[in-house]
């Protein structure tokens, strides 16, 4: 499950195009949210697709030295050097707490590397920011689950589907966890 986390966030943030203006509270965003959460189940492409273009905003960030820094800790992050991730995040998170991406990317990193209560801690501010942030909830239930709070980490996975319901790897783990003896369902 680790892996594939931060292989999506990692593929996600090396993907994107060079930041511009923008961020959570981009109006773009709506118009995509609803087309995403219109969207017919058959069309995964299509999913993909917005799902990119929503990362992408919420990566996009006007100032070009918090765009540098995210840099440096998305290489961090993908050579596994999460040390660094973190203190790149850490800085990025410093120089502008009402960036919602650094939060998350750092959360993302705390998971990686088992510290899922500051995880946690990253996931809140990050949901302050931007609440339809499917990524977040998802980590939330990843973290939840981690330590053991099942009904909790339930509960995440079916708020990230409200919100995005074309997360398929999300949606299995949620049946997993549904199917374990002794969940209610």
């Amino acid at each position: 499950m680790r892996a594939w986390m931060a292989g999506l966030i990692v593929c996600i943030g090396l993907s994107l195009a060079p930041a511009l203006p923008g961020a959570q509270d981009d109006p773009r965003l709506d118009d995509l949210f609803a087309e995403l959460q219109a969207l017919d189940k058959r069309r995964d492409d299509r999913a993909r697709m917005l799902q990119a273009e929503i990362w992408q905003i919420w990566f996009e960030h006007e100032d070009p030295a918090v765009t540098r820094i995210m840099g440096t800790g998305l290489d961090a992050l993908a050579s596994s050097r999460h040390k660094a991730a973190i203190e790149a995040f850490t800085r990025a998170v410093e120089r502008d707490p009402e960036y919602a991406e650094a939060w998350n990317r750092r959360a993302t990193t705390y998971y990686l590397v088992d510290r899922y209560r500051d995880s946690l801690e990253d996931i809140d501010r990050v949901l302050e920011l931007e609440p339809r942030h499917f990524g977040a909830i998802a980590g939330r239930g990843l973290c939840l689950k981690a330590l053991g709070r099942t009904a909790e980490a339930i509960d995440a996975f079916e708020r990230a589907l409200e919100i995005n319901p074309h997360m398929d790897r999300v949606y299995i783990e949620l049946l997993r966890l549904r199917a374990r003896p002794g969940t209610a369902t």
